[in-house]
């Protein structure tokens, strides 16, 4: 009777935890895009900062540098070396007009 049960709830259950599985995997999808689409923003910022404003080294850190640590509020987070800190708004202005978020971080 007890097996009988229990083997009754799991197939009610079955629909939702499949369910739940494809959930899981198209979010993991969308985060791995978000990764790929967030390492070419990277890319491109830190050529532009370099080009346009002068920096010296740029390098991504945060959430963003590995796929299995990034999430929905991932930004792209930026340690910029020699921006002097007076052009560290317009640097962030310009090329932060598009992004939700954009972090800078100068050692001027």
């Amino acid at each position: 009777m007890e097996v009988s049960w229990r083997n009754s709830v799991i197939s009610e259950l079955q629909p939702y935890v499949a369910q739940r599985q494809r959930r899981k995997a198209e979010m993991r999808s969308r985060l791995q895009a978000g990764h790929q689409a967030g390492l070419q923003q990277a890319k491109i910022l830190a050529d532009i900062l370099k080009a346009e404003f002068g920096a010296t080294q740029v390098v991504l850190f945060g959430s963003m540098l590995s796929v299995n640590d990034i999430h929905l509020g991932s930004d792209i987070d930026l340690a910029v070396w020699d921006l002097p800190f007076v052009m560290l708004f317009a640097a962030t202005m310009l090329t932060g007009s598009n992004l939700p978020e954009l972090m800078l971080i100068s050692n001027y």
